[in-house]
């Protein structure tokens, strides 16, 4: 997939590649950044390896979901639109 170059305020500093999906780079690899990628790797091994998130429990995990579609539900119009403040392109609301 290929980058769209308006979707950004600032030029990325770098693409990265990942199974032919560009991802931009927008900052330099720090200790902070270390630090979160590896917590990022251990928290994607643990679900591909349980399935479960191992930063919160199944329940409380399907009680956000849960309360994000009902909220979703009540102050979106039908056909609207979720949209990122930083992206103009939305995804379309399911209907």
């Amino acid at each position: 997939m290929k980058l769209n170059d308006k979707l950004f305020a600032h030029t990325p500093l770098r693409i990265i590649k990942v199974d032919d999906v560009e991802i931009p780079v927008f900052s330099e690899s720090d200790s902070y950044i270390e630090n979160y990628e590896k917590i990022s790797l251990d928290h994607v091994n643990h679900m591909e390896m349980t399935g479960d998130n191992p930063f919160m429990a199944k329940r409380f995990w399907a009680a956000s979901e849960d309360q994000t579609r009902s909220l979703l539900t009540k102050y979106l119009n039908e056909g609207g639109r979720v949209c990122v403040k930083a992206m103009p392109e939305c995804i379309p609301s399911r209907q």
